[in-house]
């Protein structure tokens, strides 16, 4: 039975062999080509490896570069007025802050806005009362009514909150602090042209 086997591996080296199966060796000082017409890579010495002629060579012409535009993203524009205590009109100070801040909207009413409106914890009676959100509300509609009538803004694309007694940007304790409390946030985002 291993004389069989033996048979049969060395006849399949043979034929291995034959047919070409085993990798050639590399021979000195040879340079690897691509032959077309076998299709495949041979070696070859360096005097007898072919030459690049001008019908070898690519001679194609370099395809013009591709440039791509970037995207444009809309821009945000953020403006805050504050207020009075327990008070929901803007004073010409606001007025003037945010004819200067948003002179882009006249140019472009096809903008979206979020206003927010906010109070200090000091305005309402008790943290169950109603007022802080009422007063709330009013300064950002305050808001709103202002930049539908002075800058043509449509009112479905104005988005209206109010947010009592919460989101602080400064403390409660001093009068300056809450007065930076008592203020309406305006977020414009312009779409890009």
């Amino acid at each position: 039975m291993q004389r069989k086997y033996t048979k049969l591996f060395w006849s399949l080296v043979i034929t291995a062999e034959i047919i070409g199966c085993s990798t050639p060796v590399k021979p000195q000082n040879a340079q690897i080509f691509f032959n077309p017409q076998t299709q495949d890579y041979a070696y070859c010495n360096e005097e007898s490896c072919p030459q690049p002629t001008v019908f070898t060579l690519d001679t194609e012409e370099e395809l013009p570069p591709i440039f791509i535009a970037p995207v444009k993203e809309s821009r945000t524009e953020k403006v805050v007025v504050n207020f009075p205590f327990n008070k929901a009109y803007l004073t010409k100070n606001d007025l003037v802050k945010l004819s200067k801040r948003l002179e882009i909207v006249k140019s472009d009413p096809d903008v979206r806005v979020a206003i927010i409106g906010y109070t200090d914890n000091v305005e309402a009676i008790t943290s169950k009362s109603h007022a802080n959100q009422k007063l709330a509300l009013e300064r950002a509609m305050v808001v709103k009514n202002l930049l539908i009538k002075k800058y043509g803004i449509s009112a479905n694309k104005i988005t209206v909150q109010g947010k009592p007694l919460c989101c602080y940007v400064a403390t409660n304790k001093n009068k300056h602090g809450r007065y930076e409390n008592r203020r309406a946030e305006i977020e414009v985002v312009i779409n890009p042209k």
